[in-house]
């Protein structure tokens, strides 16, 4: 937010992107230009997120109220779970408008419902509840926000959850790291001789071994 508070008006796009994520190729999705206002990938699996078909529960209705929002009329499918639900958004990489306060309005929202007493004791008193809570509401944010023709819903190859590589159905699993724009590795080696469920193109490989060690690296 603050990051937000200090490019608004000097950039089109403020781009996010988590330690844990390796950068392969340029990504240049990320760059709004002036025909979007926010560029997000779908969750990787559904966990908390709602059911197209369900109805708001108190969790979510909580959230939406939050962002002064009434619904979550936005679809999206998660990547690894092929899910069809509301809208609800991967946060380990994202580009918004710095312009439109999006961030701003995330944590003004987020630290209200975490104030929320009754709700902390109610619909979020669970674990996987409080630890996605910060990404609901990023997501209510942006459906309550952006139009849907101003939202960039960015291609497989960003935020590939390679730490959920073996969960992904084959028709959906990269073949190869060099075939990726951003990869979320969460915990998995880097070390090329520890990935031995994905092909390494031999640059790729030859850096990694020279650069791929624990903590944030980008190529």
């Amino acid at each position: 937010a603050e990051a937000e508070r200090l490019a608004a008006g000097t950039a089109n796009s403020l781009v996010w992107v988590s330690s844990d994520t390796l950068i392969v190729r340029p990504p240049e999705l990320f760059e709004l230009g002036l025909s979007h206002d926010a560029a997000f990938r779908p969750v990787h699996i559904r966990n908390v997120g709602l059911p197209a078909t369900a109805p708001l529960d108190g969790f979510w209705s909580r959230v939406c109220d939050a962002v002064w929002l009434s619904d979550i009329d936005q679809l999206v499918e998660s990547y690894v779970d092929g899910q069809t639900i509301r809208a609800y958004f991967n946060s380990h990489s994202f580009s918004v408008n710095p312009t439109l306060g999006l961030l701003r309005a995330w944590r003004e929202s987020f630290e209200e419902t975490v104030s929320d007493n009754e709700f902390q004791a109610g619909p979020c008193s669970d674990e996987i509840h409080r630890v996605f809570l910060h990404q609901a509401v990023l997501s209510a944010v942006i459906v309550r926000s952006v139009l849907p023709g101003r939202l960039r819903i960015l291609p497989p190859e960003y935020s590939y959850p390679y730490n959920l590589h073996s969960s992904i159905p084959d028709e959906r699993r990269a073949k190869s790291l060099d075939d990726l724009v951003t990869v979320v590795y969460e915990g998995r080696s880097l070390d090329p001789g520890d990935m031995t469920d994905i092909q390494v193109g031999p640059e790729l490989r030859s850096w990694l071994l020279a650069n791929g060690r624990p903590g944030p690296v980008s190529v």
